[in-house]
């Protein structure tokens, strides 16, 4: 038997080496085809993403007015407004041969257009709201009064932020009553996060875009607000 025919036992059974080497190249074969599709599936994703070059959702200009917190003589109560109207700027810009076709802006994370929200507070634009397909930046100047049970908070809420400036106050020296005496101003903030879809020109302008031609991508700010601590009761 010449050398490419030669067995060698595996332990359970002989096999020659000519077969080994075709069963290693079978294997090779195979971990590259994987590699392949996965660098490509990757690839598809980044081409996607690279449609839109910005998204961003910020502060409108000065919010002045603050959000009440009540008080009683031993402790901060709970949140007295009821709702706030946010300043939110809406921005999204495409890339060159894409257009921007929707908007969904909501307080919370994993905002999404195409998907269902549930009990959370979103807000969607899309068809004339910007521009009907046809522009590649669209910025919009957004003013919703929102009830303050729907807004979810960047690490405390009013009524923590009040309640961690009073043990800061005790700590420095005052006493409960003295603090509960006072009315105090804090800040707390809101989390907004934009979605921003876009298409392809020609889908875009013709609105033949949907959830499989399109690709999205989000950005999230904390929108600060102040906060009256007023004097317990």
């Amino acid at each position: 038997m010449n050398s490419s025919g030669q067995q060698i036992y595996l332990g359970n059974q002989w096999a020659t080496k000519t077969a080994l080497r075709i069963d290693l190249m079978n294997k090779t074969f195979a971990k590259t085809a994987i590699l392949a599709a996965a660098i490509s599936g990757l690839s598809t994703g980044v081409m996607a993403k690279d449609w839109i070059e910005k998204v961003q959702v910020s502060r409108d200009g000065i919010d002045a007015k603050p959000i009440l917190v009540s008080a009683n003589s031993h402790k901060y109560t709970g949140i007295k407004s009821n709702s706030h109207r946010f300043l939110l700027r809406l921005y999204g810009k495409a890339t060159k041969g894409e257009r921007i076709v929707a908007m969904k802006v909501g307080s919370f994370k994993g905002t999404l257009y195409f998907e269902a929200d549930g009990n959370l507070w979103s807000k969607s634009f899309q068809h004339r709201d910007v521009g009907s397909g046809s522009k590649r930046t669209v910025s919009i100047s957004y003013k919703p009064t929102i009830p303050l049970k729907k807004i979810k908070w960047q690490g405390w809420d009013p009524r923590e932020a009040c309640a961690l400036n009073m043990d800061k106050k005790i700590k420095s020296g005052m006493s409960k009553a003295q603090v509960l005496s006072k009315t105090w101003t804090v800040s707390a903030k809101a989390y907004f996060e934009l979605d921003a879809v876009a298409a392809k020109k020609g889908k875009a302008v013709k609105n033949k875009w949907n959830m499989k031609n399109t690709t999205n991508q989000r950005d999230g700010t904390g929108y600060d607000v102040q906060v009256k601590c007023l004097k317990g009761i």
